[in-house]
């Protein structure tokens, strides 16, 4: 009953308004959930992130770059759309994570 009658908000039948916006089911996999943020690299070829010290390629001394904390407990170091460092996420403060 309710999907016919016109709505008050949008003037129009639920019904129809549905069938013309043609949702689609929401993909059977999983979106990706992380923690992004940008950060520059230190002269000491590392980024801080929570406290934490994680090392990078010495090229990129200066740069910012991307830095993102996934659920699964890794870090991913990005500079121009490539990943350039990774590392698991340290659970304690003040630690240096090293990864030649």
């Amino acid at each position: 009953m309710a999907n016919v009658r016109i709505h008050g908000t949008t003037r129009e039948q639920p019904l129809v308004r549905f069938q013309a916006e043609k949702l689609q089911p929401l993909p059977k996999s999983r979106y990706t959930l992380a923690y992004a943020d940008m950060r520059k690299v230190m002269s000491d070829w590392r980024i801080s992130w929570n406290t934490n010290m994680y090392t990078v390629p010495w090229r990129y001394v200066g740069h910012t770059v991307l830095v993102r904390e996934f659920e699964s407990g890794s870090l991913q170091i990005e500079y121009g759309g490539q990943v350039i460092a990774e590392h698991r996420v340290l659970s304690g403060r003040h630690q240096v994570s090293t990864n030649p």
